[in-house]
This record gives C-alpha cells, sequence and structure tokens, in this order.
C-alpha cells in the first residue's frame, strides 16, 4: 500500500463529506418543483375538461353513483 494512498482516501472523503448536503438540497428542489408542477398540471386538466364538457361534465365529475 503506498504512502500516499490514505491522503488520497482521506481528502476524497472530507470533500464527498462537504458536497453531500449540496446535492441533496438541489435534489429535494428538484423533486418539490416536480410535485408542485404535476399539480398544476392535473388542476388545469380538471378545469380544462369542466370548461369543455359544461356543467355535465362537472356533475359527472363530482356526483357519480356508485
Amino acid at each position: 500500500m503506498p504512502i500516499y494512498n490514505p491522503a488520497v482516501i482521506v481528502s476524497s472523503r472530507s470533500s464527498s463529506l462537504r458536497v453531500r448536503p449540496i446535492s441533496h438540497s438541489v435534489r429535494l428542489f428538484a423533486n418539490m418543483l416536480a410535485g408542485h408542477i404535476t399539480l398544476h398540471v392535473f388542476a388545469g386538466f380538471i378545469i380544462l375538461m369542466g370548461g369543455a364538457m359544461g356543467a355535465l361534465g362537472l356533475v359527472g365529475a363530482c356526483c357519480r353513483s356508485p
């Protein structure tokens, strides 16, 4: 085992520990943004279908009988 090997491992590990919170926060932000956009898209579809079918579409979507 060369003498410089532990130094490389320690520096690699310490840089990984410093970068990990940043990468996790970026991933969390991206996932939250994707969920927010998905909810807006589905809400837009509901509004679009309600407007396209008029009152009949709203009644069919809200008051279905089992």
